[in-house]
């Protein structure tokens, strides 16, 4: 799980296909964002870097 971080690396991409490579099959990655910080990603942005990613969206 991530919370307010993920908007703080210096490649989002390029760490959720990291975190997409790790998890194991089957796995869950949660990602908590908190708008009024400076580095929120908003959700459609998100979602599209998750599945750019290899990742499928299952809710909010």
């Amino acid at each position: 799980m991530l919370v307010a971080v993920l908007g703080e690396t210096a490649e989002p991409e390029a760490t959720l296909a990291e975190i997409r490579r790790v998890l194991r099959p089957g796995g869950l990655y949660s990602n908590t964002e908190q708008p009024g910080d400076p580095d929120h990603i908003p959700q459609p942005q998100l979602r599209r870097m998750a599945g750019d990613a290899g990742s499928q969206f299952e809710r909010s």
